[in-house]
């Protein structure tokens, strides 16, 4: 998968350092993948959740959430947020989906 909005990832680990190797992590094993539809991303990553059309992925044990669009016909991922579990628990993001 090509992954869009990198620099999102990099924004978010100088803010927060500790959430780095987890996101390089994350980073590594979508863009091997190729994945044709949500069950077969969710045999990768089987925390992930799907809402309103962005799946949500756990990082670092649940740490960090990252959402994203993941578009499977053409082969890409655009990284919408990555939040703490205590941002993403407030449910403000959903507003921008809403």
């Amino acid at each position: 998968m090509r992954i869009i909005g990198k620099y999102k990832l990099k924004y978010f680990w100088d803010i927060h350092p500790e959430s780095k190797l987890s996101l390089l992590r994350w980073q590594a094993i979508a863009s091997q993948s190729e994945w044709t539809n949500f069950l077969e991303l969710r045999k990768t990553f089987n925390s992930a959740d799907y809402y309103k059309g962005k799946v949500i992925f756990d990082i670092a044990g649940n740490h960090y959430r990252l959402i994203a669009v993941v578009n499977f016909i053409e082969g890409w991922i655009n990284i919408n947020q990555v939040l703490t579990h205590g941002e993403y628990d407030k449910n403000k993001w959903k507003e921008k989906y809403d």
